[in-house]
């Protein structure tokens, strides 16, 4: 992430446009521009179309979950506006480890990947961000993702973060989401949060695998 985006009339329905630009690189693979007005450079990313594969992902076992005390959304959660606001609840947190029950688009349309689904879980990463290192951030870079393309799934979706680490004013987790089967259809991995400057001073720290 290079430059955040303010969505001014997401509300009230005016578009904002933007430009991807894409050119090969290494065989194989594309480097990815999100260009705003201007041709401002907002986002980069290395990206790799590769064949369908099995998604294996670690589940932590470090101890039982406490109750989540504060709050999501609003002056003492997350700034995101009704649209985006996609965490149901919060089944439980620890210091390596939080589960959230989510809902994907009900935005009309038709969606290969679920936008708001995948923004839910960037959400509850910085939660778990919040817990851990005591401040407010936001998502600065995603080593990998892996999705089911298709159709956004119905019904409610089980997000599970694992931290790998949480230290100074910088978190990486995992996250890995299923549908109520119990079928994994994404998962993002080396998910980087900073906390924003004016609470880079956490009052929590540790440093590990989180699994």
């Amino acid at each position: 992430m290079l430059r955040g985006i303010r969505l001014g009339g997401f509300d009230s329905g005016v578009p904002a446009r933007f430009q991807v630009q894409a050119k090969a690189a290494s065989a194989g693979r594309l480097e990815l521009e999100l260009l705003g007005p201007g041709g401002a450079r907002h986002f980069s990313a290395n990206g790799a179309l590769l064949p369908a594969r099995p998604v294996q992902f670690r589940q932590s076992s470090n101890g039982s979950l406490e109750a989540w005390c504060g709050s999501i959304y609003g002056r003492k959660g997350l700034f995101h506006g009704p649209q985006f606001q996609v965490i149901e609840r919060i089944e439980g947190v620890s210091e390596h480890r939080l589960v959230a029950t989510l809902h994907g688009t009900r935005w009309p349309g038709k969606w290969l990947l679920d936008p708001a689904l995948l923004d839910g879980g960037l959400q509850v990463a910085l939660l778990w961000t919040r817990h851990v290192l005591g401040g407010q951030s936001l998502p600065t870079a995603i080593d990998r993702l892996d999705a089911r393309l298709g159709e956004p799934a119905q019904g409610s979706i089980r997000c599970v973060v694992e931290g790998r680490q949480a230290k100074g004013d910088r978190s990486v987790t995992d996250l890995t989401f299923t549908e109520e089967s119990g079928a994994v259809i994404m998962m993002v991995q080396g998910l980087e949060a900073h906390l924003l400057p004016q609470t880079q001073k956490g009052a929590n720290a540790w440093d590990g695998d989180g699994v």
